[in-house]
């Protein structure tokens, strides 16, 4: 194949690889690939790459989140394969486990095809407890799990349900939560991991006083394990919660302020800089009185972050974006340099702008569309120009927030995007311009309906 690409063909020039796989908007939960993987069957590339390609197609979606992969690692028998793809399909929408499923098909593969080694062809990655169909609330009322590793499971699969909220609505996927960890509590099957999914779940869904208990509940398990990112989950979400505080006063964000710095203390430097950049942000416009040392903390964790995700596209923009952002708005007041160079404005953003277009394709496409944005508003609140034309602006930003949202996205994103906005309506600066906050406005009225 032209340009040593192997995979199963898409169509004339395309094939379906690794890198493809990448680009994916939308991570789906069951994968199964059943079909030849050249154009030019006969090329002695194609069959000796053909293992090692199915291999980095399994690593490649399991690495996405993809629960349970099948995939053909060499040629297969058209009527042997129809027979593994049938059973197989058959068992899994009966409910059985991913792995127990596979080892009938395989079984049965063998028994009618014997003499050909399709049945072998199948390399399955992923979770052998993972389940495609659910059990209906009334068969599954008074079981109880045998195993945390089936608790686990259970909550993994709603966790990516809540991941695309355009399959389920928020009650059903609170009430299947709720269903699962009454279960696991009738069944005695209670751990670190099990407590930090069903807190992760409740931040998907932006149910923020849920999700700050049940981090609480984990931090004060005896012996329980949890990961750095239940910490970074409990921060944010201890954040959030002041959007709900009437009268903010500047002794109610200190406090804050000292638990999140006090539970960031213990995690990694981007992590940390990532929790405090936020942090700080909300608060700088939050408080008046302390706005300017808010905003020079801000532009400090930005800049340390972007100075150590220079590997990671997403974070190192979005970093280099809060960095300028804050520079801009202190004006005098500050530092004036970024990882060592002097700051400026129009050059960072064209810098960054160059970098996102060369290695973008890395990136989904939600995620580059995202990026590209973010440069667009930075640009706009940073850069001085002498005539607006608002009303083909806002057109324009209204329209690539709407195609964001068409390919995905969380209710926590969502949470988090309206309060990332309403930074820029609710600091208190000359900075930004009137227009500039009657178009973020007006954005936000577009998020507040979605």
């Amino acid at each position: 194949p032209d340009n040593n690409r192997i995979g199963p063909v898409l169509g004339s020039g395309m094939f379906l690889d690794p890198e493809i796989l990448k680009n994916l908007d939308q991570v789906p939960e069951f994968v199964f690939i059943n079909c030849c993987y050249s154009g030019e069957v006969g090329s002695a590339m194609a069959w000796k790459d053909r293992p090692r390609l199915a291999a980095n197609i399994g690593v490649t979606l399991i690495e996405m989140g993809v629960h349970a992969i099948v995939v053909a690692g060499w040629e297969v028998a058209d009527q042997a394969a129809r027979v593994f793809a049938e059973e197989l399909y058959h068992l899994m929408l009966a409910g059985n486990y991913f792995g127990e499923a596979v080892r009938k098909a395989r079984r049965k593969c063998y028994q009618e095809f014997p003499h050909n080694n399709t049945w072998g062809a199948y390399q399955c990655y992923g979770n052998q407890w993972y389940k495609l169909i659910r059990e209906s609330a009334q068969a599954d009322s008074d079981s109880t799990y045998i195993a945390n590793e089936e608790v686990e499971v259970d909550l993994y699969n709603l966790k990516s349900r809540a991941l695309d909220q355009r399959r389920d609505s928020k009650p059903y996927l609170l009430e299947d939560l709720n269903k699962i960890m009454d279960k696991a509590y009738r069944s005695n099957m209670i751990n670190g991991a099990i407590l930090e999914l069903e807190a992760d779940i409740y931040s998907l869904l932006d149910e923020v006083e849920s999700a700050m208990d049940r981090y609480q509940i984990l931090f004060d398990s005896p012996a329980s394990q949890y990961s750095v990112r239940a910490i970074q989950g409990y921060c944010n979400n201890l954040l959030k919660s002041t959007y709900f505080i009437k009268d903010l006063d500047d002794e109610k964000i200190e406090s804050i302020l000292w638990q999140i710095e006090s539970k960031s203390a213990v995690v990694d430097s981007v992590t940390r800089n990532l929790i405090l950049g936020g942090a700080y942000k909300a608060f700088a416009a939050a408080s008046e009185e302390h706005r300017i040392l808010y905003l020079q903390k801000m532009f400090t964790c930005y800049s340390d972050l972007y100075g150590l995700s220079a590997t990671d596209l997403r974070l190192n923009t979005l970093s280099l974006c809060n960095s300028v952002l804050a520079h801009h708005l202190l004006g005098s007041k500050s530092s004036g340099t970024l990882a060592g160079e002097k700051i400026d404005q129009i050059q960072l953003v064209d810098r960054i702008r160059k970098r996102v277009e060369a290695e973008g394709g890395s990136l989904s496409n939600r995620d580059r569309k995202y990026l590209d944005l973010q440069i667009d508003l930075l640009e706009l609140l940073t850069i001085d120009r002498d005539t607006y034309d608002m009303e083909l602006i806002t057109r324009d930003f209204l329209q690539k927030y709407q195609e964001i949202w068409t390919l995905g996205g969380t209710l926590q994103d969502l949470r988090d995007e309206i309060n990332d906005l309403g930074f820029i309506t609710n600091v208190s600066t000359r900075k930004i311009k009137k227009e500039i906050k009657e178009l973020v406005a007006e954005i936000l009225r577009y998020l507040n309906e979605q």
